[in-house]
């Protein structure tokens, strides 16, 4: 056992002796004491992250944190506590400081900061306190532990693992005898991970980390070490930094980011082939030696970070797999600047579905599910108010023997488009705002005629599946996802038929809301998505005896109550009302589907369709209308085309990098 870090009985009261606040308490005192914009220049205008860097795990909104500022590996303080505000807020105790978090704000950079739970930096102290360390040792060690967990200043936070324990069986010892559960650390790994699992956001654990963390700080400071990224042939946490000069022999560099940061970087032969292999606990930094040139490697108590420099002011890509797919074999819709460095591979064979949320007729995000039991709520729950409020969910469903065939998008107007997915049973798809425009139709004043949507044809961005889907991740405060796209294997994939165009058969559906249809014919089962508050229907899951799943609606799957019935045989469609909230009379529309023995209590008001033609679904917010159809208005075949350009050259744009004569595509 490490002998700085001996169990001792203390009183309960902070290093210095002043009694330990109230959490409780200090909401209302800080609160009394602060106003959110106070008159007058701000001093220190600080990016306020959602994500406590020490233990790991959400920060809540008006949860009481606190900010650690340094610059690069030089610890300089900490602010007061305060409560954390929600997104596209600020909160502004004084002149001094504003912590913000609002979308897309030039927060000041020149200074570094990291948020932490105010009971978890609590916490660290008595842990130190507990062990003999002292302050001006503990929070320096404290400042690279928490902001090196970043592979570089103003980096994604890694996503809390499900799987990875903040724990060693040093930490577990030590708190099995602080918190007298003396048996803990001789369990079995899987029954602690389930304990964890279960009890992952309490004190408890918070408190095994920050063991962990001080556990583990060096007893000497070495200093600042710093090297070529393109000359690191090998390195591990807590290990020694080899270099060499940059070699043909070994021309490709792999960065493995962690939980904790960066965990190890080494040199490669050859760049890995990718084979579907992906990881949710563990991203990549995969990249020819020459693109990496200007970019520092940073040594410090064990820990590695990047810096840019003027030679390389880009940081490389970030990826869920080892062996990110070749830009030159990728395809994608992006709606603007291309100013992403982390993105997503997924294989559509080994999920059950999708969840895409549209903001303002966007592409905001999306929820990959890969198992019946996962829910979009889990990203939904990220989202400010302001944006819950105004998100669309549009599901894809995608059963276990069916698969996605080919992915295009269609331009709509700027940063806006459709989604279109064809699947070998389900048949296509049209994801997001259905404009169904015609050649005279859809078009703003002072638009060219080569901007109206009718002149654009539809983009192929995959065909002869099957299809993995590759995307970028979201930045805070953004408002779109900023890439969508796809990689084939075989860059000379045959173009598809093209995409038809629905055009709903109501005149009353109007161009503004989402509108989807889907065939009634030989359904094995029908789920339908109830509001809860109300009981209207939002949203119907329909599962066909050939294999396919088609989603009409707002599917909210494992989120908003359901019912669901086999084998039906009648759709029946009612109209009621009913008074919201605010005593105002409301509409509501009711499905159910049924079998051909119906009850007393459906006779009343229920118009009943035999399960034949097509439903017809249009909704926008919480105006639903539903209308069965045999007949329908003949769709529009679209143009289609393959993209013009793949993504190496809008990588090369990314980098400004001009490729030489002799440069090929990856």
């Amino acid at each position: 056992m490490d002998k700085r870090f001996r169990i001792k009985r203390r009183s309960r009261t902070t290093p210095r002796g002043r009694p330990s606040p109230s959490t409780s308490g200090l909401v209302e005192f800080i609160t009394a004491r602060s106003t959110l914009w106070s008159k007058g220049p701000v001093k220190y205008h600080i990016k306020a992250s959602p994500q406590c860097s020490i233990c790991v795990r959400r920060i809540s909104d008006k949860e009481i944190a606190m900010a650690l500022f340094g610059e690069n590996n030089v610890y300089k303080g900490q602010t007061q506590p305060f409560p954390f505000p929600p997104l596209g807020s600020a909160y502004r105790p004084s002149n001094e400081y504003l912590f913000c978090r609002m979308k897309r704000c030039s927060c000041d950079s020149s200074i570094e900061y990291t948020t932490v739970h105010f009971e978890c930096y609590q916490m660290f102290l008595r842990v130190c306190d507990f062990g003999d360390l002292q302050q001006d040792y503990a929070l320096p060690k404290l400042w690279i532990s928490t902001t090196w967990r970043l592979p570089w200043k103003n980096a994604f936070f890694m996503p809390a693992s499900e799987t990875y324990i903040p724990t060693s069986p040093k930490s577990l010892e030590l708190s099995g005898q602080l918190f007298g559960v003396t048996f803990l650390h001789r369990l079995p790994l899987e029954l602690v991970l389930a304990i964890w699992r279960e009890s992952k956001d309490s004190l408890f654990w918070r408190c095994m980390s920050i063991i962990r963390m001080v556990t583990e700080f060096e007893t000497d400071t070495p200093e600042l070490q710093i090297e070529p990224l393109d000359q690191v042939v090998s390195w591990r946490r807590n290990g020694k930094l080899e270099c060499a000069p940059v070699s043909a022999m070994y021309p490709v560099t792999k960065v493995t980011i962690d939980q904790e940061g960066i965990k190890e970087v080494e040199r490669l032969s050859c760049r890995p082939q990718y084979a579907g292999e992906v990881h949710s606990d563990l991203t990549f930094i995969v990249e020819e030696g020459a693109s990496l040139h200007g970019i520092e490697a940073q040594l410090q108590d064990g820990r590695l970070r990047l810096q840019t420099t003027q030679i390389q002011p880009k940081y490389p890509y970030v990826w869920n797999t080892p062996a990110p797919p070749r830009f030159s074999l990728c395809n994608a819709q992006i709606p603007d600047v291309f100013e992403t460095w982390r993105l997503q591979v997924v294989n559509t064979q080994k999920i059950v579905g999708i969840t895409f949320f549209f903001l303002d007729d966007k592409l905001y995000d999306l929820y990959i599910h890969d198992s019946d039991e996962s829910s979009a709520n889990a990203l939904y729950e990220q989202l400010s108010p302001d944006v819950q409020r105004g998100a669309f969910w549009i599901y894809l469903p995608i059963g276990t023997t069916d698969r996605i065939l080919a992915l295009g998008t269609r331009f709509i107007s700027r940063s806006e488009y459709n989604i279109l997915v064809r699947m070998e049973k389900a048949g296509d798809v049209v994801i997001g705002r259905n404009c169904f425009f015609s050649e005279d139709d859809y078009h703003h004043d002072g638009l060219s005629p080569e901007d109206w949507p009718s002149s654009r044809a539809d983009q192929c961005l995959s065909g002869d599946g099957p299809v993995t889907l590759v995307y970028g991740e979201r930045e805070q405060g953004y408002l779109e996802i900023p890439l969508f796209g796809t990689y084939c294997e075989s860059g000379s994939w045959t173009l598809q038929e093209p995409f038809i165009l629905e055009k709903p058969t109501p005149e009353r559906f109007d161009r503004f809301g989402y509108f989807s249809r889907s065939p009634l014919g030989q359904i094995a089962e029908a789920t339908v998505y109830y509001v809860p508050d109300t009981g209207g229907c939002r949203g119907i899951l329909l599962r066909y005896k050939n294999g396919g799943c088609r989603a009409v609606g707002q599917c909210r799957v494992n989120v908003d109550p359901s019912e669901t019935t086999a084998e039906p045989s009648l759709i029946c469609v009612r109209k009621e009302v009913h008074r919201d909230s605010h005593g105002l009379i409301q509409e509501k529309t009711c499905v159910k589907f049924t079998h051909n023995t119906l009850d007393d209590e459906l006779d009343k008001g229920w118009a009943r369709y035999p399960l034949e033609g097509f439903i017809e679904f249009y909704f926008f917010f919480d105006h639903v209308l539903v209308e069965i159809t045999t007949e329908f208005s003949e769709d529009v075949v679209r143009p289609i085309e393959r993209p013009k350009e793949s993504l190496f050259w809008m990588d090369m744009a990314y980098k400004h990098v001009i490729p030489s004569d002799e440069a090929t595509e990856d």
